[in-house]
């Protein structure tokens, strides 16, 4: 650039500046432009991804009741409750896990407790559209958020460990993304690095019990890895995860996970009595003469250890379906395995899962599918100690190996054999692909393995061999619940390597020398009770023994834990236990036995929770226990649910609970609530105000409701002296009069002012009409906003009706009814129908006439 001058300079400047204008201009255009198509393109994959979301999980297909139920409809799902150790007190599942501040969540629960659904619900919930679900599913009370659900079985991640490496974000692209949604490869990387970058990405990880244990370090680790990755490219630390396991298995688990990964567990409560009645209304339409919701949940009642069974989801479809097959008659089974024992027999002699008149018959016969199904899932079980999946090949050789040993199947048809099994009986599912297969449901794998064993000469030995392993267990409760000869040996052997599990196998087994056996056991059980660390699984055990089919057993678990609860100071329970939610459950344990003698106890120590809500439905199932009206403690129970039910949070628990009616009670109904347009008088707490008047109990506290009752003669009038009371509004009448005289005056105002103005513009001339209109329309503004600031004024006294919000009314309202309660001489107890903490006895709601 030698010899260049300085204007040289400046014209190549300009130059340089020209060009990169003319051409940085569509440059940056294409650039926000290219942005611009991504972000709609991941705001595309967004709408496309939760659309194939919903389609995926929100059909239930219900083997049980032969037909599709849809989630997001509200026709099967019921909202569960979970009990955690953070002390906000929570009880709604999907409000816990809808916590945006809590990061990681293991939520653990018994067998068949709705774990999996509960994961699929709310998937489907927070990715619903608006308005796309009926006002009384469950479902609609779930927030819609921004998050989005990655659906994640646990099982299949641990096969596909070997297929792509130890990496969750891996699977969720390959196997989700693009293998079961259909996304291009890059678009379903961009769509996963967007969602974790603005922390939108949520693991629902499913099953953790089910991970094989030569595969459970990889899992846990990939989880770990996953949760706690910072890197700024890949932030998978921002997914929040959710993961489900077994509680039983978790025990095991529980210093690896709490509070490495979680602060804590939240467990899946047992299904209350209003929930089991809540799932069978929204099954309504399937029920006919002379079958009914209601007659199922009394033939339920009937039996305390039937009604308890029926409290896992898993086990209440199975129930209500063969219920529903077995027209016109309505017994239910009584123990859980029979229940199992039926279904799985119903299951294998249906054709198939529709109406269909011309569907096919069954080929081959109930007799030997059962019985392949049973060697088959012990085989499964036994082949490397741990419960999972198997492939259709694995059916098939099993088929053709024990052919010749079935009746009416031959080795040529082990194939067609398979097949129908699937097709027909709905208790084997399909994994992923048609290669891969599983049980409906561990529990049924684990129920046929029971049952085999029981079959086998060393069937004893085999399973006493797996004493320690916490995935056996619920086959050993199977087992134990056997009315075999050698279940009294089995156990007496069992006790001396788990003794824990030993006395909650009690609960089911009956055979003919499990009562001196059964005693036995659990008075070797009370020497292990060590101190507060122990007292959450022994009053758990205890309680499950106290179901015992056996009197005599029954009546020894109730003496320990008797003993074990008097045994604890009543100010120590909620710390031992680890927190009001633990004894929550614990309480709820207690209610659950049915048994008098524990339920009577309960009272001492629910002192802390005297104004919680969540103590109705447990005191209300107390007062169902047979032979509770015998116990002392029953007045404290009921005085315990009147001051609960003073409140209007209580009362509406109390309204949910349901209908128990005691034959002693009905002579007493009338005389405790005489009133006829109030609540009916089979409403619960008729029930409760009748019980409470037998036997002479009020509430703790100052009710001008029991002061109106024990004022008998005012008490029964109180009905006929309100409808005398004086029931009448001016403000009608005034604001049609207002209107009519303010339409009139106008219309003189303007008559005037057409005709002769001149009085109009005295003294001020032409001003004089303004000043006139500005302070009319100031006192119009002024009464305008005492009307609309009146709804926040004190209610308007019951004698001039429901308030509307009106400040005229309000003042003459309050005028009126002064006038009235000074000079009327109505009942004295009248106020009870506006006092807050009683109206809604009456049927009313605060601010109703």
């Amino acid at each position: 650039m030698e010899g260049w001058t300085r204007e040289d300079v400046l014209a190549l400047l300009g130059v340089v500046a020209t060009v990169a204008v003319a051409v940085g201009g569509p440059v940056l255009g294409f650039m926000l432009l290219a942005r611009n198509g991504l972000n709609r393109l991941l705001g595309r994959s967004g709408r496309r991804y939760r659309s194939w979301f919903i389609a995926e999980y929100r059909v239930v297909y219900n083997v049980y009741l032969r037909e599709r139920s849809e989630l997001d409809l509200g026709t099967t799902y019921v909202a569960l409750s979970a009990v955690g150790e953070d002390a906000d007190g929570r009880r709604v599942a999907t409000e816990v896990m809808g916590d945006a501040d809590s990061r990681r969540l293991v939520i653990t629960g018994d067998p068949g407790s709705g774990k999996s659904t509960l994961l699929k619900a709310y998937g489907v919930a927070i990715c619903r559209p608006p308005r796309t679900l009926a006002d009384r599913s469950d479902l609609w009370h779930i927030r819609r958020g921004k998050e989005t659900p990655f659906f994640v079985p646990l099982r299949r991640f641990a096969e596909a460990l070997d297929r792509g490496g130890d990496d969750l974000g891996r699977f969720l692209v390959e196997e989700i993304l693009v293998r079961r949604a259909r996304f291009p490869r890059g678009q379903a990387e961009a769509y996963l690095a967007e969602l974790l970058k603005k922390g939108g990405c949520l693991i629902l990880a499913d099953g953790l019990d089910e991970v094989p244990d030569d595969k459970y370090e990889r899992v846990r680790n990939a989880l770990y890895a996953f949760a706690e990755n910072g890197d700024p490219d890949n932030p998978t630390e921002n997914a929040r995860i959710i993961v489900t396991c077994r509680r039983q298995n978790l025990i095991g688990w529980r210093g690896e996970w709490i509070p490495r990964f979680a602060a804590h567990e939240h467990t899946l409560n047992p299904l209350r009595d209003t929930e089991i009645l809540r799932y069978l209304d929204n099954l309504r339409p399937l029920f006919a003469e002379p079958q009914s919701p209601e007659a199922f949940f009394g033939a339920v009642r009937e039996s305390a250890e039937t009604l308890d069974l029926h409290r896992t989801p898993l086990i209440l479809a199975m129930s209500v379906g063969l219920y529903l097959s077995r027209r016109p008659r309505l017994d239910i089974p009584d123990t859980t395995l029979e229940l199992y024992g039926q279904m799985v027999a119903e299951m294998l002699k249906r054709h198939d899962f529709t109406d269909d008149p011309v569907a096919k018959s069954n080929r081959f016969q109930a007799r030997d599918k059962e019985r392949f199904l049973r060697e088959f899932a012990l085989e499964m079980a036994e082949r490397d100690g741990a419960f999972e999946d198997f492939t259709r090949a694995e059916l098939v050789a099993a088929a053709r190996r024990l052919a010749p040993s079935l009746r009416e199947v031959r080795e040529a048809q082990a194939e067609d054999f398979v097949k129908e099994i699937f097709d027909r009986s709905g208790l084997l599912a399909d994994v992923g692909d048609d290669a891969n297969a599983t049980f409906a449901h561990r529990s049924i794998q684990e129920y046929l393995a029971a049952v085999q064993l029981h079959r086998l000469p060393d069937g004893a030995e085999r399973l006493l061999a797996r004493a320690g392993d916490r995935a056996w267990r619920l086959v050993t409760l199977f087992y134990a619940a056997g009315d075999q000869p050698q279940i009294g040996e089995f156990l007496e052997r069992l006790a001396g390597r788990d003794l824990d599990l030993a006395v909650r196998c009690l609960a089911g087994a009956d055979t003919d020398d499990v009562n001196a056996l059964g005693v036995r056991i659990l008075d070797a059980y009370a020497p292990e009770w060590a101190g507060p660390a122990d007292i959450e699984p022994v009053l758990t055990a205890i309680l499950q023994a106290c179901r015992s089919p056996r009197a005599v057993v029954r009546d020894r678990a109730v003496a320990h834990a008797e003993s074990l609860l008097l045994g604890v100071p009543d100010h120590a329970l909620v710390g031992w236990l680890g927190g009001d939610e633990n004894l929550l459950r614990v309480l709820g344990a207690v209610a659950g036995t049915s048994t008098a003698r524990i339920a009577s106890l309960m009272p001492r120590f629910s002192g802390g929770l005297a104004d919680d809500p969540r103590l109705v439905p447990i005191l209300w199932q107390c007062l169902a226990s047979p032979g509770i009206e015998r116990q002392p403690a029953v007045a404290h129970i009921l005085q315990l649910l009147l001051d609960l039910a003073v409140d209007p949070d209580g009362f509406a628990e109390l309204e949910r609970q349901p209908a128990y009616a005691p034959s002693f009670l009905t002579e007493l109904r009338r005389r405790a609530y005489p009133f006829d347009r109030a609540l009916p008088h089979d409403h619960n707490l008729v029930t409760l105000l009748a019980w409470a008047h037998h036997i002479g109990v009020a509430p703790s506290r100052p009710s001008r409701f029991f002061e109106a009752a024990d004022a008998a003669h005012w008490f029964e009038a109180l009905e006929r002296d309100e409808r005398r009371g004086l029931r009448f509004s001016l403000f009608p009448f005034a604001r049609w009069t207002s209107i009519t005289a303010t339409v009139c005056s106008l219309a003189l105002v303007a008559l005037t002012l057409a005709t002769d103005p001149g009085p109009f513009l005295e003294p001020f001339g032409w001003r004089t009409p303004a000043v006139l209109v500005g302070v009319s329309v100031s006192a119009a503004l002024g009464v305008l906003g005492l009307a609309v600031t009146g709804e926040e004024r004190p209610e308007i006294p019951e004698v001039l009706g429901p308030a509307e919000g009106d400040a005229g009314r309000l003042a003459l309202g309050w005028m009126v009814g002064w006038i009235v309660r000074i000079s009327s001489s109505a009942n004295p107890y009248l106020d009870v129908y506006r006092h807050p903490t009683s109206a809604h006895w009456l049927g009313r709601r605060p601010g109703e006439g």
